[in-house]
């Protein structure tokens, strides 16, 4: 996952990111050093899925490192997490994050799959995610509780 290529400067300007454009340009120098088709996973993060921010957390990290086994090469934002909440000033649901954060991921062409896992469907964020797949090109594979592809979209 983006986590091995990841340097501590990384973690240490996620830590210290004033804003999701400069947590997005961070995203983006990892993704650029990443080889071969990079992929991402897509659900619910801070409501829905599980039923916990917590919850949905281990269960994207345990996809992530599924995708890996199977081959996959995935950029994972669970070390964006926790500045991106702390970043969150708005009491509704959080646009800035995807427009500004995962917007210009997707809109540079560097993630060519995302991989939505079970429940995505009721998660505001993920349904976003799937319109911006439409948008760029981004292939879609949609998850079954163990990680397996069910369909390619």
């Amino acid at each position: 996952m983006s986590l091995k290529f990841m340097s501590a400067h990384h973690h240490e300007r996620i830590a210290k990111a004033p804003s999701y454009p400069h947590l997005a340009n961070i995203a983006l120098e990892i993704l650029a050093a990443m080889p071969g088709t990079i992929g991402q996973v897509c659900g619910p993060i801070t409501s829905g899925g599980r039923g916990s921010f917590a919850a949905n957390i281990a269960f994207f990290t345990e996809a992530i490192a599924s995708l890996e086994t199977q081959g996959v090469t995935v950029f994972s934002q669970m070390p964006f997490e926790d500045r991106m909440q702390e970043l969150k000033v708005v009491d509704g649901y959080n646009w800035p994050v995807l427009n500004e954060f995962y917007g210009p991921i997707f809109a540079s062409g560097l993630v060519r799959r995302l991989y939505f896992l079970p429940g995505w469907e009721n998660s505001c964020g993920s349904c976003w995610e799937r319109e911006q797949a439409d948008i760029f090109g981004i292939a879609v594979t949609d998850l079954d509780e163990n990680f397996r592809p069910l369909v390619d979209a």
